[in-house]
């Protein structure tokens, strides 16, 4: 009896554990009056959480819509500056370019998440039209660099997930792949068993050192992997951070075949 007794005395706590495990509120209906005030000071401190939570992912949206347009006059007066100077400027004027589109595509990057991460809700995704659309974008370079590109995913590969969150995690995937795999390389998009969607290259193997610290913010890959130098270092860590939000994970592998694999499960 006594057992009996302890055990139904725990099960507003049980109760408790389960609502918090679900992201939910903690009913205080069923809590003894002792523990009422506990129950209230949680959700206090979880309702501030989510407001500035909610308040962070305002301010980089914002800011990031606020810094389009001046990146773009910045892209369009270095563009109309490059046709202008002599022979002597050029390669500087072609770096600050570059720099800029780096800078608008961190831009993006946040601002996508920003919108993804504000609307979650989930869908029937065609995995095989959400990669061609977005391979579209970046097949100008990829040619440039003499890449081959194949997707092995086919119309039934249907996602239930975040259709904007999803783009923006195989957006930051596949422009990696473009600009870190070295000339005349190949990049596979394919889905795993068990997995969502899996971005392979045949870019020089990671080392183990490289792949723990492949999402950590600001880190870049050093010469070993092409074009290192450009890219601040955030897409990666946006990816794997938005792939959590969506109750996915992003992890980085360095397959038998070589090359680098990321994979989304």
């Amino acid at each position: 009896g006594l057992g009996i007794a302890v055990h139904r005395s725990f099960r507003p706590v049980r109760n408790a554990t389960a609502e918090l495990e679900a992201g939910r509120r903690i009913s205080a209906d069923e809590m003894p009056e002792e523990l009422k005030p506990f129950v209230l000071r949680i959700n206090e401190l979880l309702d501030a959480q989510e407001q500035a939570l909610e308040r962070e992912r305002e301010f980089t949206g914002n800011v990031a819509h606020e810094l389009r347009t001046p990146m773009a006059v910045l892209h369009t007066g270095l563009q109309v500056l490059g046709r202008r100077i002599d022979e002597r400027h050029a390669d500087t004027v072609g770096d600050l370019r570059e720099t800029v589109d780096e800078m608008s595509t961190l831009v993006d990057n946040l601002l996508s998440l920003s919108r993804s991460e504000q609307a979650k809700q989930s869908q029937a995704v065609r995995s095989a039209d959400l990669v061609a659309s977005i391979w579209s974008r970046l097949e100008g370079e990829a040619s440039a660099k003499g890449l081959s590109f194949e997707s092995k995913l086919t119309e039934a590969d249907v996602m239930h997930v975040s259709e904007d969150g999803l783009r923006v995690i195989l957006t930051n995937l596949l422009s990696n792949a473009v600009a870190y795999t070295e000339e005349g390389g190949h990049i596979v998009v394919e889905r795993p068993a068990g997995s969502v969607v899996a971005v392979w290259d045949s870019g020089p193997v990671p080392s183990p050192a490289q792949l723990d610290r492949m999402f950590d913010r600001l880190w870049r890959a050093d010469d070993a992997r092409t074009e290192a130098t450009k890219h601040a270092g955030l897409g990666l860590s946006i990816a794997r951070t938005l792939a959590e939000s969506m109750g996915l994970t992003l992890v980085a592998e360095a397959p038998a075949k070589g090359g680098l694999r990321f994979v989304v499960r």
